[in-house]
């Protein structure tokens, strides 16, 4: 009965072993698959750039240098950041938050040189990002989305892109005029896997007008 009652322990034992042992290889595997969707929604981030956008920007700069244009040297040094940062600090799973905002700088001073200075921007941040991470280029895609579907050459009517950070929590907005006959679509991408209960996004169109609000709280 005692070799008996010893049997049963250790195969009960071993039982438990086995089961607490698949129930770790199950996490350790969901872990490794979570971690896999989230490198592979930020590489389909990465791929969301409108390479338009930098094969015309890329154009226009080398007219500029042909021109002896005092912009040119200024121009090239946006593109060379804005190229570094796509294809080296965004291979990062989180960047410094202020490293993100120069980035959306830089794309909009870009575009400016795009469109000859003809288009109108109201570019505003508020509070302190020193200290901050946030996923890149998660915001990116909502300005080129404006780029692409907003009406930006009224000086009256500039798209307002609008960066706050409080109580650690940050906003995003994006606003701007809707051009006549274009269909306006916009995703936001990656949000939901990558600040998953952290994050608000909300869509507001009118006739005449698009804009999209977005928090996401930042840990």
């Amino acid at each position: 009965m005692v070799t008996l009652g010893a049997n049963f322990i250790n195969i009960f034992l071993a039982l438990l072993l086995s089961y607490l042992t698949d129930r770790r290889s199950l996490r350790v595997e969901k872990e490794i698959a979570e971690k896999e969707h989230l490198r592979t929604e930020l590489a389909f981030l990465r791929s969301q750039v409108n390479p338009h956008f930098l094969f015309n920007t890329i154009n226009d700069i080398y007219a500029l240098t042909q021109q002896q244009a005092k912009e040119a040297p200024a121009a090239l040094l946006k593109l060379s950041g804005l190229l570094r940062y796509m294809l080296r600090e965004s291979e990062e799973q989180f960047v410094p938050l202020d490293d993100e905002i120069a980035y959306l700088e830089n794309v909009i001073e870009l575009q400016r040189v795009w469109q000859k200075h003809n288009c109108y921007f109201d570019f505003r941040t508020e509070g302190s990002f020193s200290g901050y991470v946030i996923a890149p280029l998660i915001l990116i895609n909502f300005v080129e989305n404006a780029f692409k579907h907003g009406a930006f050459n009224d000086p009256d009517n500039p798209i307002l892109i609008l960066i706050s950070l409080e109580n650690n929590e940050l906003e995003f907005k994006v606003t701007n005029q809707v051009k006549p006959l274009k269909k306006d679509k916009r995703v936001g991408i990656g949000l939901s896997l990558i600040y998953p209960n952290r994050h608000e996004l909300r869509i507001s169109k009118q006739a005449d007008s698009y804009s999209i609000d977005l928090k996401i709280k930042l840990i």
